[in-house]
């Protein structure tokens, strides 16, 4: 099974979603842990946010993905979260002297567990 990171609390299809607050150092360790278990995949189509999240966790996520997100039955997702909308030039691009830094503070942290309804 596929572990899966996004960047927004979304339900790509019909289910039963479970969320679970996690502290942004709880969110780190988890998710550097999946990341190293090899089932891992990143929908986060942020570049800002990709940043926080590799610094928060000590990986590298390579580039941004927009990829559309499939769960299968039981596959557990952890999410990071902006708590406020940001710039529309700071989406999926990197952009210079906005003076919209984010910081890990901006962001709230889950995992999840998706269960199909069949």
């Amino acid at each position: 099974m596929t572990i899966h990171l996004l960047n927004a609390a979304v339900m790509p299809h019909e289910g039963s979603y479970q969320l679970e607050e996690l502290s942004p150092a709880q969110f780190g360790q988890e998710v550097a842990a999946a990341h190293a278990s090899g089932n891992f995949r990143h929908y986060v189509g942020y570049a800002d946010t990709l940043a926080i999240i590799n610094a928060l966790c000590g990986i590298d996520l390579g580039e941004v993905n927009v990829g559309q997100t499939e769960f299968e039955d039981g596959e557990i997702f952890y999410v990071a979260r902006l708590r406020r909308r940001v710039s529309p030039l700071s989406k999926r691009v990197h952009t210079h002297h906005q003076g919209n830094k984010l910081e890990i503070s901006d962001f709230d942290f889950f995992r999840g567990k998706y269960n199909d309804l069949s």
